[in-house]
């Protein structure tokens, strides 16, 4: 009964979202991340799923961002008038798709390092010709869109105001979700994970594992089209970026920090990265560094990602619920605190000594609203207490969850 509150609740808040948003800004940003959860689960069908590792996959993106450009461009009075902005994604999902099927046809009978490298080779293969065929992909300024050119159902919507863009997103955030979700439900999504496991014994089966690999990259291709063309309705500008290295590097971490293994674990992992994006850089210059070692950190200590941490949190908890543990728990958020406090100053700190040193390295920075001298030797001797002190309070609670 909790499990449909929840999911109801949710999309309540979601569509109800812009009413209480405040500003456009806002609004674009939710739109934003949500082309984000859509680009995270299309890769997590070849990660998570498939267990392959690409860097390519920002070839299918931008595949459907460029696709969905020149659609609406042809009908904004051009040889496509008429054509409904709406079901844009939908050609954009096949041009994904027939991207990845080519790409698939020398990329399925490979794994390992070998698909890594491919992938990569491929993606710098593409981005040179993205910038040498300017006509096609519009050079260094890319291509402008109006996503406004027509109506929709009978003058209902525009899709000019950023919150029926927001609508429009959502709708098809939530329909690819959906599919997403139903996929890993299949005999093909068990496959997928079979193949993950043990190819070996999928091929043993009498099962193809190149097929099925295949299958995998023309699916998430198709899925990573369609995210490309809503990020192009909400940004209405698409440019050669799209295929970069970036893009395909941020829907890796999506799905690790989110965690891959959990159909969940990309949705948070997109929600994570996206206000990290937007509100970090406000307060550091160092915030790809404080990326990197949470990326570190799941990946050495929580390779279940953030949803394998609240799956085990919840689980804990209905396992002793009506247990009163208030010392573990204070333990627990002392040593979170004592950590955070730590590698907050050895980042700030370091950063501010390493800033190029420039004119201003080494200045006294501002902490929690207490300035702190990055040349004296006090900051460092508290943040390495903190870290130690956190790593005693963390095998206390181990050792206490062992006896």
């Amino acid at each position: 009964m909790l499990r449909p509150v929840a999911i109801a609740a949710a999309l309540i808040a979601l569509v109800l979202l812009p009413y209480y948003a405040g500003t456009n800004t806002t609004i674009t940003i939710a739109t934003q991340t949500l082309v984000w959860v859509v680009l995270a689960l299309s890769y997590n069908i070849v990660l998570g799923q498939t267990g392959l590792l690409s860097f390519c996959h920002a070839v299918f993106f931008g595949a459907g961002a460029f696709a969905a450009s020149h659609i609406i461009v042809a009908a904004d009075g051009g040889s496509w008038s008429g054509w409904p902005v709406w079901l844009t994604p939908v050609l954009a999902f096949g041009v994904g798709a027939a991207t990845a099927f080519l790409l698939g046809l020398f990329l399925a009978g490979r794994t390992g390092v070998a698909f890594v490298m491919i992938t990569l080779a491929i993606s710098q293969l593409v981005i040179y010709l993205a910038i040498a065929f300017d006509s096609i992909f519009g050079g260094e300024g890319g291509i402008g869109i109006d996503r406004a050119y027509d109506d929709f159902l009978f003058g209902v919507a525009s899709f000019g105001p950023q919150r029926e863009a927001y609508w429009l997103v959502l709708t098809w955030a939530l329909i690819a979700a959906g599919l997403i979700w139903l996929l890993r439900r299949t005999s093909f999504g068990m496959l997928a994970e079979a193949t993950r496991e043990n190819e070996e014994r999928v091929r043993f089966s009498g099962q193809s594992t190149w097929h099925i690999r295949l299958i995998a990259l023309v699916i998430a291709g198709g899925f990573a089209g369609l995210a490309g063309a809503l990020h192009a309705l909400n940004i209405e500008q698409v440019s050669t970026d799209q295929f970069s290295l970036k893009t395909s590097a941020f829907a890796l971490f999506m799905c690790v920090i989110g965690g891959a293994r959990h159909f969940l674990g990309p949705v948070l992992g997109a929600i994570f990265l996206s206000v990290l994006d937007k509100v970090l850089p406000d307060y550091t210059s160092a915030w790809l560094l404080y990326l990197g070692l949470i990326f570190i950190v799941i990946v050495l200590y929580a390779p279940g990602g953030l949803a394998g941490i609240l799956g085990s949190l919840w689980s804990q908890y209905v396992r002793e619920r009506g247990t009163a543990r208030p010392r573990r728990d204070a333990l627990i958020v002392m040593g979170f605190a004592l950590a955070g406090l730590g590698l907050i100053l050895i980042v700030e700190m370091a950063t501010s000594l390493g800033a190029a040193l420039g004119f201003n390295a080494g200045d006294a920075i501002n902490l929690f609203g207490v300035m702190v001298d990055p040349k004296s030797v006090l900051p460092w001797g508290v943040a390495i207490v903190a870290l130690a002190g956190s790593a005693l309070l963390f095998r206390q609670v181990r050792q206490e969850a062992e006896t």
